[in-house]
């Protein structure tokens, strides 16, 4: 199972972070950030890096259409990085000193998901349909509405999706995934973990899948009883074959 941090401003999330001393961030200057605030709930703000100091870093000041300049001064954010290949999330206070907008660390970094099952880069069409939690019956299976996309990374324990629109966490999935090398089950039970703007329009959806031992404890016994046979087959133990699987067909192309 794996366990992702959310961006929100809440500072137990932060308790168990990696300290940033850690961490060369020299490499991020003229990069994009993403900014989280109480100011703009739920919208996230992009910017870009133009100082990187020990204990904090300068943004440019004209990002996301000037909303940056409009921060609160002294008001804690949360500010999401790419670092080696990684999205990494670092707690601050956003200040403004002489027209210079700025984020002072708070010295912590939280890897924005742990993995128990790591991911491989694979391109493979996947199918979505929404899961209606509190009103789904199996006679609606074929009246939901399905939408296309691809994955970018795939495990047995979940994937990464390219999406064109946003998905609220922590909705429910219906999956099918094309991916016949493997044999990867028909449909699957997944729920979106994080969602985060890559580029305007462009939305990166982290899902983790959900195997027979774990239904019941994301779905009431009435939608349980509800759901098709088809999810009832993928457990843990399918769940660790076909990451295995997934690897050695890397390999293999």
């Amino acid at each position: 199972m794996e366990t992702v941090v959310k961006t929100s401003l809440n500072d137990k999330m932060f308790l168990s972070g990696i300290d940033l001393d850690k961490f060369d961030f020299t490499t991020l200057v003229g990069g994009k950030i993403m900014i989280y605030s109480d100011q703009f709930p739920g919208k996230a703000l992009s910017g870009r890096i133009t100082v990187f100091r020990s204990d904090n870093i300068t943004i440019d000041r004209s990002g996301a259409e000037g909303l940056i300049d409009s921060l609160v001064n002294n008001q804690k954010v949360i500010i999401q990085v790419e670092y080696k290949k990684e999205r990494i999330a670092i707690s601050g206070i956003f200040n403004r000193v002489g027209g210079v907008c700025k984020i002072n660390f708070q010295n912590k970094v939280v890897p924005l998901f742990r993995r128990k099952y790591n991911r491989i880069d694979v391109r493979k069409l996947v199918r979505l349909s929404a899961l209606p939690v509190m009103s789904f019956t199996r006679a609606r299976l074929g009246k939901l509405k399905w939408m296309e996309t691809s994955t970018i990374n795939l495990s047995g324990g979940g994937s990464l999706l390219d999406m064109s629109s946003y998905l609220e966490t922590p909705t429910y999935l219906f999956i099918n995934l094309d991916f016949n090398e493997v044999e990867f089950p028909k449909l699957i039970l997944g729920q979106v973990r994080h969602c985060h703007l890559d580029n305007p329009g462009h939305y990166y959806v982290g899902v983790e899948f959900i195997t027979k031992e774990q239904r019941r404890k994301h779905f009431s016994p009435s939608i349980v009883k509800q759901l098709p046979g088809q999810v009832a087959l993928y457990d843990d133990i399918q769940r660790s074959l076909l990451t295995k699987k997934i690897k050695v067909w890397k390999q293999e192309n």
